[in-house]
């Protein structure tokens, strides 16, 4: 399995505690991608330009992507998270 499919079903697994619903399910996961060497970018979109959960979530975020095996950790984790709304 690629690095970004591993991505991907990682995310799945982080729950907007809201909704109830996966990231990923919700849409609010967007331009994905991951290099084989580990280094991942995505953006992340809150529901709302005013969501009281979105740095909690994007924090999740993170949080799992250094679960994953072949994801490189670093000073900025491997990964480049975006937030917008």
């Amino acid at each position: 399995m690629s690095i970004e499919d591993c991505v991907k079903q990682r995310l799945k697994m982080v729950i907007d505690p809201e909704t109830g619903m996966d990231l990923v399910e919700m849409d609010l996961v967007q331009n994905l991608s991951a290099t084989e060497d580990g280094e991942v970018k995505l953006e992340f979109r809150p529901s709302s330009f005013v969501c009281p959960l979105a740095l909690e979530l994007a924090q999740e975020i993170r949080h799992s992507l250094r679960e994953i095996e072949g994801v490189k950790s670093g000073p900025r984790g491997g990964c480049r998270l975006l937030m917008g709304a």
